[in-house]
């Protein structure tokens, strides 16, 4: 993000008076870094895709409980 954009992001973010911003693990954690500290805000990065899983049949399950403490954890009070 340019510092012009991200002036913009952070401004958005508080004019919505978001708590949070998510996204995706793989990719997004520079970026969501570089927000969190120019809104000063909490943000978690999501493993969408369960990489960090181990293979399995309750794969999917172990996703979807670990993409909902992350929403939990970050939608939280301070």
């Amino acid at each position: 993000l340019s510092p012009d954009r991200l002036k913009e992001v952070a401004a958005k973010i508080a004019r919505l008076h978001a708590t949070c911003v998510i996204g995706n693990a793989a990719s997004d954690n520079d970026q969501l870094r570089a927000i969190a500290d120019a809104a000063q805000i909490k943000t978690a990065p999501i493993d969408i895709y369960g990489a960090d899983l181990k293979e399995g049949p309750d794969l999917y399950f172990k996703a979807m409980k670990e993409i909902a403490a992350g929403f939990a954890a970050c939608l939280a009070n301070p």
